[in-house]
């Protein structure tokens, strides 16, 4: 029996924080073989078995993933809850748990597709009055065997005298031959400082693989154990370090969904790798053109400042919070910024580019900075002692404030400060935020009747901006700009050409529209779905539009143009070996194009009775009405059709 057998897709927008369920964990009164199968953003399917150990879907790739066995028995649940994939929950998870004797066993597994994981969370509770030690072994399993066994950076694991992981590993990766065809799985195994580090045993075939731990579970309390497990395909083994840095960062965990009260339960992980952040996730996420830039580096904000200089190196400190920098833009003029206000630099970085200054309310300033100072103290990063600013304090050994080194902007990468509650709050009034192909950001606040001019391939439209979802250009032939309507109409364009005259939180500013990159509306979270259409890569049927995408009722025109839009004709007529005939639009609830080479042309239409008829449109145009202007489209641009029904 296999439950809920529907995929969970990934979800488009990337955001730092973990969603929220929104529905209840429906409990489960028989618990199936296999739960439903889910595929993250990279594509590797994950399947869960009744007994909570992992598989890869009906891909023969992991054949059992992290297999619980309690002191050498496996781990049978009775209980079990989640949130399926078609619950309406944001969140995918099952809970299993068994009663044994007086242990209490219970896993976790959240499917992290956004980044393409799974935490596996296994809790052990001694309901007794004596103190307990139970063995927990995690065996994970495969058909075929592996290459090698890797730790942290690519080494190879050592055996001498045993197979185990270094002193300073916290990941573990099996990887398989290239040249098979097979990818390689992760697994991130535990603090790089504390916390205590898996026993490893492995077969002689190479094909199976086991964490061993010992739990000294006082009477009445838990321990608990938190793993990442992931499939990827690594050109090298030394790329391991940036699949896991979305997991684990300066030995910090980044989301592990876990409740804080269970934090210093958790044994493989020390106390320090958990930290709560300083401001609500739903703020942070609003932040969306800094959220765009640490996504793209692979790292993640959180309650100390940081230097960051690559990948794999970062530099904990202060900087100091009193003062402003002065910030000569080319539109807005020179902008003076509190440091306060700010929650990330990008410097010069050596090579002559205008710094961008990235401010706590969405707003981003880019050009010189020309007066004012960049105080850094190395050290000292933490979030748990702060000035009253929101900044941490650095101190002398005699209690007194250290001086900070200077850091010139012309010549800085990157500075990240650390989380505020205030992040993410935007300006009063702000409907709107546009960026500049200079990466400026503005807040604009757009009157309810003012509107957006577009040129499209059927002629010029008028959008609201209150209707406007998200616009900016995109890497692909004329026209660049990709629009989304409220109504879920997706369609590309051109900007009509002049000059914009917006009315922002420090006054009326005059922008030229050739310098336009990006408009999205407040309250928007991650604006990149109008970045996310490929060069080259053309919508030929509704089938390949991602789920959610489009109005319910949509034509698919050629260029990937999603349009809420009607027939206007009360028929369609279809030409067919030489013959024609009409057929109600009213009756008509899709058309497709057919994928064949003979069936070039074509156009198969299905009617609310289910049936379906196959021909060539009569007319070199299909009249449509849109808006209430009736528009002709050329035969050859229409695609599909869809129509939403009860």
């Amino acid at each position: 029996m296999v439950l809920f057998p529907a995929l969970a897709k990934a979800p488009a927008s990337y955001a730092q924080d973990a969603a929220t369920p929104s529905a209840e964990a429906v409990e489960v009164t028989e618990i199936p073989d296999r739960f439903f199968s889910v595929q993250d953003s990279s594509g590797f399917f994950w399947q869960a078995y009744g007994n909570g150990a992992l598989v890869s879907g009906d891909v023969q790739y992991l054949q059992s993933g992290l297999n619980l066995l309690i002191d050498g028995t496996a781990f049978a649940p009775a209980k079990a809850s989640l949130h399926a994939p078609q619950a309406g929950a944001e969140k995918t998870d099952i809970r299993l748990e068994e009663k044994r004797g007086d242990l209490t066993i219970s896993r976790d597994l959240w499917f992290d597709t956004r980044r393409s994981a799974v935490r596996v969370f296994d809790t052990v509770r001694n309901d007794s009055e004596t103190a307990k030690t139970v063995n927990v072994s995690l065996r994970t399993t495969y058909p075929f065997a592996w290459q090698s066994l890797h730790g942290s950076g690519g080494g190879l694991l050592s055996h001498d005298p045993v197979l185990q992981l270094g002193a300073r590993d916290y990941s573990l990766c099996v990887h398989f031959s290239p040249s098979e065809g097979r990818h390689d799985t992760l697994f991130v195994m535990g603090s790089e400082k504390g916390g205590q580090i898996a026993e490893l045993k492995a077969s002689a075939n190479s094909r199976e693989l086991t964490f061993l731990y010992s739990l000294e579970i006082p009477a009445g309390e838990s321990r608990r154990l938190l793993h990442w497990i992931l499939q990827r395909n690594l050109a090298d083994v030394t790329q391991d370090l940036a699949a896991i840095s979305p997991f684990l960062q300066r030995d910090k965990l980044i989301v592990p969904e876990v409740d804080p009260a269970a934090y210093a339960e958790v044994v493989n992980f020390a106390p320090s790798a958990f930290q709560i952040e300083a401001s609500a996730p739903a703020q942070i996420k609003a932040l969306v053109a800094l959220n765009r830039l640490t996504d793209r580096i692979g790292f993640h904000r959180r309650s100390e400042d940081i230097l960051w200089i690559s990948p794999t190196n970062q530099i904990a400190g202060t900087v100091k919070r009193e003062g402003s920098l002065t910030v000569a833009t080319a539109y807005t003029g020179d902008r003076e910024v509190a440091m306060t206000e700010i929650a990330a630099i990008r410097g010069g970085g050596g090579n002559g580019r205008n710094p961008l200054v990235y401010l706590r309310d969405g707003r981003v300033f880019a050009g010189a900075i020309r007066e004012g100072a960049i105080e850094w103290t190395p050290g000292n990063g933490g979030a748990s002692d702060t000035d009253g600013n929101g900044g941490a304090a650095a101190e002398t050994a005699d209690g007194t404030a250290s001086a900070g080194e200077k850091i010139d902007p012309a010549g800085l990468g990157l500075l990240l400060l650390a989380t505020e509650a205030k992040d993410g709050v935007v300006p009063t009034g702000a409907t709107h935020f546009l960026q500049l192909l200079d990466g400026t950001v503005l807040p604009v606040l757009a009157e309810a009747d003012r509107t957006l001019e577009l040129m499209t391939p059927w002629g010029p439209e008028k959008w609201l901006w209150s209707d406007l979802v998200e616009a900016g250009q995109i890497s692909r032939p004329s026209p660049r700009l990709r629009a989304i309507h409220r109504n879920g109409t997706e369609i590309s364009a051109l900007l009509a050409s002049g000059t914009w005259s917006l009315e922002t939180p420090g006054g009326t500013v005059e922008i030229p529209s050739s310098v336009i990159d990006h408009l999205w509306s407040v309250g928007a979270t991650a604006a990149t779905r109008v970045t996310g259409t490929p060069s080259g890569a053309m919508w030929l049927d509704f089938a390949e539009v991602p789920t959610g995408q489009g109005p319910p009722t949509a034509f698919l025109l050629a260029g990937n143009h999603l349009v809420e839009a009607g027939f206007a004709g009360e028929a369609l007529t279809l030409t067919d070996a030489g013959q024609e005939w009409r057929i109600e639009t009213s009756r008509i609830v899709s058309l497709r194009r057919p994928v064949r080479p003979e069936a070039d042309g074509l156009l198969e239409v299905e009617l609310n009775t289910g049936e379906t008829f196959t021909g060539r449109l009569a007319s070199a145009y299909l009249p449509l009405v849109r808006n209430g202007v009736e528009m002709a489209i050329p035969e050859s641009w229409v695609l599909g059709y869809r129509r939403d029904t009860p």
